[in-house]
């Protein structure tokens, strides 16, 4: 069970042996006011033989080639080359012995009523059939735990391990406490997308784990299983709108891969990551990769991996995971948007100019390359994907090419009026705004579309109004008829939008101030409306529409509409 971390509440850091938790997934500072419930003895740092899986063997990650660890690890390599020290030496001073960082395994019998109790009310078809949407719509974005492995272990728990195709019983992985909460949380994931709340799962997942935060924080080492955990409870908070506790989880996922040297790709790592098995470490970092960038986008804070910290060769999924290869790139490629905006005043107008252009190819290239991934995958035997699902994923990768876009020329979009190369920038930009709303409005109102995807889409919806709205005001005449009705969509959307987000406290205008805006920017609701002379400036501070207290003038706080400030680039989050 997950309760409130508290690094005062007199936990023993080296419980790890008892699965009492004094600090949880719900999260650090998160009060739930929750009992603790205690479970039976049982073992949270076992390994996966059959998947390849790292788990910690006391070694340190590979070593920046800065750090002094890395010159002795040189020059053992001469000494061993020299023939003055043998290689079978080094394991001598290889640190603390592997067998102490585990702990023996616990048979399933001894924990299993208790802490599958949640699992087995599901029963065994309902539960094979969530793992299997889970296969089908999340992992192909976010491939974070091992299919196979997890799989058996589901059936283990019903006592179906010999079911007709189960090919791992001879490799069977060790049971522990954190892989059954593995299964648990991607069974309410998905119960919680599928919006089923007739499950506790589903409900609140955070009762029924035992797995802690503490085991990040002051345990002796994190292994794969503490990060998948965390991942799946970022993206559970995630589904459920508590941001900022996603946020918090899944930035210690990061520094848990930073930990384990997930972040370079070394030879070891590499082997690792090679053995036959459905978890590739490469696919768990991207993933962890994405989902901090989508969390720090929607939260507009800091996020924990860094580009320039990170071997290129982690993000090299191939074809094995094409919507993940091409998100990773996108990624990638708004670092570097954001770095350019950043150092625009140091670059020459040619240099500038050059960039952007290389860039918006890079971008725009994005979706002919998820195509050709995606062609070289479906040639392939072991590759399924649903063709609904394979529609939504081009959706949300159109959406993200029209907010690189945006971004791209965002210092352009003040005050262009009377410069050809900003009106050029106003044009495509506000083209761009209106197609990102309306893929929006499509991938929102199928009712057959992921809604792992459509979490962020009201931040895309956001950033395009605000697009639209700075545009149009510069010049209602030119840009107000034809941006009418993305503007009337986009709006329309936000009001009935389950984003708690968005609250009027979290804009300068409300949508209601917004549709009245409109109507005076040639975006009315009524397209028979009237216009006549208006005076946008003596409009804002018309009582009947909005107060000085909340507006000063529209140039100066359209930017505040999706998060941003007054200082270029402004928001430096993203997905």
């Amino acid at each position: 069970m997950v309760t409130e971390m508290s690094l005062q509440s007199g936990c023993s850091p080296a419980a790890e042996e008892v699965i009492a938790p004094c600090a949880s997934a719900d999260s650090m500072g998160l009060a739930l006011n929750e009992p603790s419930r205690h479970s039976p003895s049982g073992s949270l740092n076992s390994s996966l033989p059959s998947s390849g899986v790292p788990v910690s063997d006391g070694k340190s990650p590979p070593a920046r080639r800065s750090s002094f660890v890395d010159t002795f690890n040189l020059a053992k390599s001469c000494l061993e080359a020299n023939g003055i020290v043998r290689s079978a030496e080094k394991d001598d001073v290889q640190g603390p012995n592997r067998a102490q960082s585990l702990v023996l395994e616990k048979p399933l019998a001894f924990m299993f009523e208790d802490c599958a109790e949640s699992i087995l009310e599901l029963g065994y078809d309902r539960a094979r059939r969530l793992f299997s949407t889970f296969a089908e719509t999340i992992y192909p974005i976010y491939p974070c735990i091992d299919l196979d492995s997890t799989g058996w272990l589901l059936d283990a728990l019903f006592g179906r391990t010999a079911r007709e195709g189960n090919n791992h019983t001879s490799q069977c992985p060790p049971i522990n406490v954190t892989k059954i909460d593995i299964i648990k949380a991607l069974l309410g994931l998905t119960l919680l997308m599928e919006d089923d709340t007739t499950s506790p799962l589903g409900r609140h997942i955070q009762r029924h784990v035992y797995w802690t935060v503490e085991k990040l924080i002051t345990g002796t080492s994190p292994d794969t299983d503490d990060i998948i955990m965390a991942t799946l409870m970022s993206l559970y908070f995630l589904q459920k709108s508590e941001y900022m506790k996603a946020w918090r989880l899944i930035g210690l996922a990061s520094k848990a891969c930073y930990e384990l040297g997930l972040h370079q790709a070394s030879d070891e790592n590499q082997s690792r990551a090679q053995a036959p098995s459905s978890l590739s470490l490469k696919a768990l970092f991207c993933s962890i990769y994405i989902l901090d960038r989508t969390v720090s986008f929607i939260t507009d804070l800091p996020y924990a991996t860094k580009d320039e910290d990170i071997d290129e060769r982690c993000f090299d999924l191939g074809a094995s995971a094409p919507f993940v290869t091409v998100t990773v790139e996108y990624t990638r490629l708004i670092h570097e948007i954001i770095g350019l905006l950043k150092k625009l005043s140091a670059m020459s107008a040619v240099e500038n100019r050059q960039h952007k252009e290389y860039l918006d190819y890079q971008v725009q290239r994005l979706p002919d390359k998820f195509r050709d991934l995606t062609a070289i995958a479906q040639s392939s035997d072991s590759f399924h994907q649903d063709s609904v699902l394979m529609d939504d994923l081009e959706i949300c990768l159109a959406v993200r090419v029209n907010h690189a876009r945006m971004m791209l020329r965002k210092p352009l979009l003040h005050s262009f009026l009377g410069d050809r190369e900003k009106q050029r920038a106003a044009v495509v930009s506000i083209e761009c705004a209106k197609d990102a709303v309306f893929l929006c409005s499509k991938l929102i109102s199928k009712p057959a579309s992921s809604k792992c995807l459509r979490g962020a889409y009201e931040y895309f919806l956001v950033s395009s109004l605000a697009i639209i709205l700075l545009i149009v005001s510069q010049d209602p005449k030119t840009y107000g008829p034809d941006s009418r009705e993305a503007f009337q969509e986009a709006i329309k959307i936000l009001e009935v939008s389950k984003c708690r987000h968005f609250g009027s406290q979290s804009l300068c205008f409300t949508l209601e101030q917004l549709y009245r805006i409109g109507d005076h920017l040639y975006m009315p609701k009524d397209v028979s409306q009237d216009f006549g002379n208006f005076d946008l400036g003596q409009f804002l501070f018309d009582p009947q529409c909005v107060t000085p207290h909340d507006v000063q003038t529209l140039d100066d706080n359209i930017f505040n509409l999706f998060g941003m400030n007054r200082s270029w680039p402004g928001n430096n989050s993203y997905v």
